[in-house]
C-alpha cells in the first residue's frame, strides 16, 4: 500500500484507504474540519475499492487521474491522503 502520489504515469492502483489525518502547515484549512476533504474526495468518485489510473504527473501541480469514465485533477496534498495497492 502506497500513497497515490507515489504512482508513476500510466500506473493503475486500487484505492484501499483514504486517510482522515491531515498535515496542517501554516494556516492550512484555517480551522475547517478535515473531514470536508474526505467528503470532497468521495464526491469526485474516488472511494475505497475503486480502480484509478494516473494519467499525468508533473514535478509540481495537480495529478490527472482516470476514475471510471471520468478524468479528475487532484492536488498533491489530497493524493498523499489516498492509499492504493499497485495493480
Amino acid at each position: 500500500m502506497v500513497p497515490l502520489l507515489e504512482l508513476q504515469e500510466g500506473d493503475i492502483g486500487e484505492v484501499v484507504e483514504i486517510s482522515e489525518k491531515s498535515n496542517h502547515l501554516g494556516n492550512h484549512h484555517q480551522g475547517k474540519d478535515c473531514r470536508c476533504r474526505n467528503h470532497r474526495i468521495n464526491d469526485l468518485g474516488i472511494r475505497v475499492g475503486k480502480t484509478v489510473k494516473l494519467m499525468r504527473k508533473q514535478r509540481s501541480g495537480p495529478l490527472l487521474l482516470k476514475v471510471d469514465d471520468s478524468r479528475i485533477a487532484i492536488g498533491r496534498g489530497i493524493a498523499e491522503q489516498i492509499k492504493v495497492s499497485h495493480l
